[in-house]
């Protein structure tokens, strides 16, 4: 379109110009001197001369407009949860299933989106400024990874991205540079992967049939450092996550029970009691492939959610072990009814951990993680799940995608 443009542009110049003069309304259009006389500045065309709009005409028609301020955000948490409100939305390739994957990076500049078993999409977020978001500037999508999509993570100095596949693959991206930095093959079905806090090292763990294991592999080299346990009598592993401090990492089992495992890094991986998880998984006679144990750290603490198919969400002490609270997506209608969406597909702790950012089923909710409290939610129609979500580092975004394909970008703009 650009080069159409400049073409029709350049014979438009040569053809003849086009000027407003001043106190006409309408345009005159003033011929090379050879070919006709100059028309005098102070006589208004006549009907027949008015020049006849051709595809260029949207140039000198259209109005022009003053673009609208930048949006400055406030961060969102519990005093302004409920005053959250849509700001723009972005549609990006995602198949129909129930449950996503969405990051953002450390930071701050971009959010990687992708499908359970999909391809791997990076948006731009149009920030201006701290925490000034560009109204009516929808994301570029920078980059687009063609692989089937189990876990995602960020080293925290958000440099690499790697994406742990279905086909036994982490796919590791420099991002700085776009370009891939090493694929590790791993020799079980591949489920999840967690950098180690210096990004030197990452996590990967594994499930197959009844068993898995989690290993760790050296970024640099791309080689297998050490197996840290294989085949654990809580089955397969289903997701890794790491704490903010890097001294915790956290592995959650879906093959029996939804129970989580936990290693101190700090102490060359001592595996540490294991976390029992408040339900059992329900049988089938296969692996169930939509079953998952989803953890995220909140902010600053050791204290891990635990997602899963069920309305209940726990929240552990990771270092202890103990149980600090159930947060459950159970909630009552305008006229009494209660509603109790589920599985939940997306979870994400605010910038200060005081909200609970819960996608279930066709509800995305905010809720006090101090007492459980609700304090807003978004419904979709039944058949549109919302898939994921996410929070930027500084909570002035908060980031959903549904089961369409559609991101929603959420904020609270500043008064």
């Amino acid at each position: 379109m650009a080069q159409h443009n400049t073409r029709s542009l350049a014979a438009a110049m040569v053809l003849s110009t086009t000027l407003l003069l001043p106190g006409c309304a309408t345009p005159v259009t003033q011929e090379p001197a050879e070919a006709s006389p100059t028309i005098s500045p102070t006589r208004t065309p006549l009907p027949s001369e008015t020049p006849t709009p051709t595809a260029l005409s949207w140039v000198n028609y259209l109005p022009t407009r003053t673009p609208p301020p930048p949006i400055p955000l406030a961060p969102i948490g519990v005093t302004n949860g409920a005053d959250i409100q849509l700001l723009f939305t972005q549609d990006v390739p995602w198949d129909n299933h129930s449950y996503g994957l969405a990051h953002v990076s450390p930071l701050n500049d971009l959010v990687a989106l992708a499908p359970r078993y999909g391809p791997v999409t990076l948006l731009s977020l149009p920030w201006a400024g701290d925490g000034i978001l560009l109204p009516q500037v929808k994301p570029s999508a920078i980059d687009s990874l063609s692989v089937s999509a189990l876990s995602l993570a960020f080293t925290p100095d958000g440099t690499l991205l790697a994406v742990a596949s279905s086909d036994d693959t982490v796919d590791i991206t420099d991002l700085s540079r776009r370009q891939p930095r090493v694929t590790l093959r791993i020799d079980d079905w591949t489920t999840s992967a967690a950098f180690t806090d210096d990004g030197a090292k990452i996590a990967v763990g594994t499930l197959r049939g009844f068993g898995g294991s989690l290993q760790l592999w050296d970024v640099a080299s791309g080689t297998l450092e050490e197996q840290l346990i294989r085949d654990p009598p809580g089955g397969g592993i289903c997701s890794l996550a790491l704490s903010p401090s890097g001294a915790l990492l956290v592995a959650g089992y879906c093959t029996y029970a939804y129970s989580i495992a936990t290693w101190s890094v700090d102490d060359h991986y001592r595996q540490m009691p294991n976390i029992t998880g408040l339900d059992e998984v329900q049988y089938c006679p296969h692996f169930c492939p939509e079953e998952r144990n989803l953890l995220v750290f909140a902010p600053g603490s050791v204290m891990v959610a635990s997602g899963t198919t069920m309305p209940t969400i726990p929240m552990f002490d990771a270092l202890t072990g103990r149980l600090q609270l159930v947060i459950t997506t159970a909630r009552r209608g305008a006229e009494g009814e209660m509603y109790v969406p589920h599985p939940i597909n997306g979870l994400a702790f605010s910038g200060d951990g005081s909200l609970l950012a819960i996608a279930a089923g066709n509800e995305l909710q905010l809720r006090n993680t101090q007492d459980g409290a609700f304090l807003w939610h978004k419904e979709n129609p039944w058949d549109v799940v919302w898939s994921a979500v996410a929070f930027t580092p500084d909570s002035r975004l908060m980031i959903s995608v549904d089961s369409t394909g559609k991101v929603h970008f959420w904020g609270v703009p500043e008064d």
